[in-house]
């Protein structure tokens, strides 16, 4: 009989994780895995309000930008293409 977990001890709700998981997809490869995620941290640690769906909105283009300028301005196009072959929606 299976039982119902309610929660994991120690983990730590990450906000971003489906802003982080897009980044991924789109820049993993073109940039350090960890760059993507300090840029994205460094990123959300500039607003002072808390996480919000509106705010992730801000929060991905911002991201987006310095991770473009990180990987020498790659076309957009090109970015799209990369996400749509790991299967993920540009």
């Amino acid at each position: 009989m299976a039982t119902n977990i309610t929660s994991i001890s120690g983990a730590k709700h990450d906000s971003l994780w489906s802003v982080r998981e897009d980044l991924h997809a789109r820049f993993d490869g073109l940039v350090d895995p960890h760059h993507v995620d300090a840029i994205l941290d460094s990123v959300a640690a500039g607003r002072d309000a808390k996480i919000t769906m509106f705010s992730k909105i801000f929060i991905a283009r911002e991201a987006t930008a310095a991770l473009q300028q990180v990987a020498g301005n790659v076309n957009a196009d090109l970015l799209d293409f990369i996400a749509l072959n790991r299967g993920m929606a540009a």
